[in-house]
């Protein structure tokens, strides 16, 4: 059974977390649009996780930026060798 739990980033945005199980995990896939949360979590309920994460409008990949982990230094070194 999944569930929506809202929190508010530090932006001060609305973030849904659709909370489940999958493979006998605890898992969340986090939204900035409720509808679309809405549209996971009823998925999920009536399909069961794994069928649900099929769907084509469910991306799983994360969202963080991987050159936001960077110093100033070591992107700027990247960015002249490329």
């Amino acid at each position: 059974m999944a569930s929506i739990r809202t929190d508010e980033r530090r932006d001060g945005t609305a973030a849904y977390r659709v909370n489940f199980r999958h493979n006998g995990k605890q898992t969340c896939l986090t939204f900035g649009d409720a509808a679309l949360a809405n549209v996971l979590c009823n998925a999920i309920n009536q399909l069961g996780a794994a069928r649900a994460l099929e769907l084509p409008r469910i991306d799983r990949t994360p969202r963080r930026d991987t050159t936001s982990s960077l110093t100033v230094e070591q992107w700027l070194t990247t960015y002249i060798a490329a």
